[in-house]
């Protein structure tokens, strides 16, 4: 049975309010799982998606709305701090 995806703007709320970066992956498997598993999948499941791809390879998606952009590097900066991603994560921002 396939799962709600929540819309990215909600999921990108829900990761700010998450305090231990480190735990970011964690928290977001159930969405991401629910994202994988959409057919046709949305636009929000797509970019639930790319999120996840960003925290685990540390690549920016392209075609990021302004928003989404902050939303990226406000994440990537609490990654960087607590030692999840690497400091050049952040280069892609400049």
């Amino acid at each position: 049975m396939a799962q709600f995806v929540m819309k990215f703007d909600d999921f990108a709320k829900m990761v700010d309010n998450i305090r231990r970066p480190e735990k970011i992956g964690l928290w977001i498997a159930n969405h991401v799982q629910a994202a994988t598993e959409q057919l046709p999948i949305s636009e929000d499941a797509k970019r639930i998606l790319e999120f996840n791809q960003f925290i685990s390879e540390g690549i920016l998606p392209p075609d990021l709305t302004a928003p989404e952009k902050d939303f990226y590097r406000r994440t990537a900066e609490r990654m960087v701090e607590t030692g999840v991603l690497p400091a050049d994560v952040l280069e892609q921002f400049e």
